[in-house]
């Protein structure tokens, strides 16, 4: 996540990244997810404690 980068702007940003990528499992993507969002903001305390199957998941 970029300095001042709105969530929903790095939301949109990723997902056009992920989808540049051939060959890639939901286990990688989640990680590379959680690791690319601010350190030390609640969001990413929230992400860091919990285990998700999709990206879907996180939002729920």
């Amino acid at each position: 996540m970029q300095e001042n980068e709105s969530l929903r702007d790095f939301m949109k940003r990723f997902g056009q990244d992920v989808l540049q990528v051939e060959s890639c499992s939901m286990d990688a993507i989640l990680e590379i997810f959680k690791w690319s969002i601010c350190l030390g903001t609640p969001f990413f305390e929230s992400l860091a404690k919990k285990s998700f199957a999709t990206i879907d998941d996180i939002f729920r």
